[in-house]
């Protein structure tokens, strides 16, 4: 297959492949140019509706001319073998990124690429398609973070009735499907909202709002019809509140409470008055050209282009899902502290200040006293018997050093020095348990520890890499209150020293 020339076409390497067909790096001979080849799987070319989905996608794509569209150039028929010539697009998809950097999009940056996404369907709707598939896996991310969106094959034409679709057929991936897609209900543009609500959430925080890992289809479909979306607030307390609101409108149950548009939806962000400081002085308008903007208005020019909807003013946040309740907190340290008048703090500061320096006096008093004995009673030795004054120095002279090195002993023992007495002070470590991280933990270290405190010094850990503990309401309520804590990986497993993990092992077992 590699090196076969199709029409006026060579394939010069596979890079990819999905349900439907292999897609392969080639060149247009005539041009010289570089262009990717889509070939419908041999095995569905003599299924006729698979066959028409695949021809579909390139007759809705040849329609489309827009910057962050991927363009088709040709489609092929040859000796029953089925192809699609498309604009050959280098770069990483957006659910690639995240799942390379574990992590989640910043969110200046998020927004910026977000906005160049919506101006791609905003323009597609226009044109009377709605996608139906909208996932990062379907967002290329290409130099200077230009997005180009893939894959209509799955998309409708809605001023066309090919009967390729009927109300009842559920098409998409079922993670950003809409409730009306479940459901196997008519669809509209609105549906294409959902979608984006739920890619934009998962841009922000770097995961679903359902538990892929647990949850079978059946309950994330269930949840998407019946259960409102986690803030994403509860996964990252540092987004603004009105993100969380422009979020919960896109994914409303009911299609008429979302955005009724991309345009809406474009200028939730500038109408919330969000405070982005955008690394590019201009922003992308939804025609796909840039224009030049001041402050968080659009421009006049943007008006006329965008403006066939009222802008949304303010968004309810009536779908957004309170996180779960945390547990009781069971440390004294975290308790909220009463609040007390001024007097009831001085009287005992002045009562212990008195106290203080009646102790002082005392003290003073009976040194300066046994000082005057011992030296009367030295002076008085020491003139009747020098030899004795000499026994009793030597004798004082081994206590201080037997002090002294009891001492020193005391002192390894509490820093945990086991590198032969060595004095080594080890860096700070953010947390309330930092010995979890600097040195191996003993019976002596976990004794009279409840199994709350056990779970927070073996996550403070993890925490201290950023884990994200999404498994645990109760450990993100206590680690985002945490101003050291940056959440930021998925899973930190591969980078935890040997030290840690032993650890870790080490307070389980305790905490059974």
């Amino acid at each position: 297959m590699i090196g076969e020339t199709i029409s006026n076409y060579r394939l010069l390497s596979k890079i990819g492949e999905g349900g439907m067909g292999v897609v392969y790096l080639g060149e247009q001979i005539n041009l010289n140019r570089k262009v990717a080849i889509k070939e419908l799987n041999s095995e569905l070319t003599s299924n006729p509706q698979f066959k028409d989905r695949f021809i579909n996608e390139a007759k809705i794509l040849a329609q489309l001319s827009h910057p962050n569209i991927v363009t088709v150039y040709d489609l092929i028929s040859d000796n029953g073998r089925y192809f699609i010539v498309m604009e050959y697009v280098t770069g990483e998809s957006v659910s690639g990124y995240i799942t390379r950097t574990r992590t989640a999009f910043e969110l200046n940056r998020c927004v910026n690429i977000f906005r160049h996404i919506l101006s791609a369907f905003s323009y597609a709707h226009n044109q009377g398609i709605i996608h139906r598939d909208i996932k990062p896996s379907n967002i290329i991310l290409q130099q200077n973070d230009v997005p180009k969106v893939l894959d209509f094959g799955i998309a409708k034409i809605t001023n066309a009735n090919t009967g390729m679709t009927k109300t009842g057929t559920m098409m998409g991936s079922v993670f950003y499907m809409s409730p009306e897609q479940v459901m196997g209900e008519p669809v509209d543009k609105r549906t294409d909202i959902y979608s984006l609500g739920i890619t934009f959430f998962e841009m922000l925080t770097g995961s679903l709002p359902f538990d892929v890992n647990t949850d079978s289809e059946y309950k994330i479909q269930t949840k998407i019809v019946n259960e409102p979306l986690p803030s994403v607030r509860y996964f990252n307390p540092r987004i603004p509140v009105q993100i969380d609101s422009i979020i919960a409108k896109a994914t409303a149950k009911k299609p008429q409470d979302r955005f009724s548009g991309c345009e809406e939806f474009y200028y939730a962000f500038e109408n919330n008055s969000i405070n982005f400081s955008a690394p590019d002085a201009q922003k992308t308008v939804l025609s796909g050209t840039p224009a030049q903007t001041t402050g968080n208005q659009p421009s006049d020019a943007t008006k006329q282009v965008v403006y066939r909807q009222q802008p949304v003013q303010n968004i309810p946040d009536r779908t957004i899902a309170a996180p779960p309740p945390p547990q009781p907190v069971q440390q004294s340290y975290l308790k909220p502290k009463k609040k007390t008048s001024i007097l009831l703090f001085i009287i005992p500061l002045l009562f212990i200040v008195v106290i203080a320096g009646a102790i002082i006096v005392y003290l003073y008093l009976t040194s300066d006293n046994t000082t005057t004995t011992s030296t009367s009673n030295s002076n008085k030795n020491a003139k009747t018997d020098p030899g004795e004054q000499l026994k009793q120095r030597e004798e004082e002279l081994k206590k201080r050093e037997q002090k002294i090195d009891e001492e020193k002993k005391n002192l390894q023992e509490s820093t945990g020095n086991n590198q032969g007495g060595t004095n080594t002070k080890n860096p700070p470590v953010p947390g309330l348990y930092p010995e979890s991280s600097t040195k191996y933990l003993t019976e002596r270290d976990l004794y009279g520890k409840s199994k709350y405190d056990l779970k927070i010094m073996r996550n403070e850990i993890y925490a201290r890499h950023g884990y994200i503990f999404k498994s645990s309401p109760d450990m993100m309520e206590y680690f985002n209150s945490q101003s050291w804590y940056k959440p930021g990986y998925n899973d930190v497993s591969g980078i935890l020293s040997d030290l840690e993990q032993a650890n870790i092992k080490f307070i389980q077992a305790h905490e059974k």
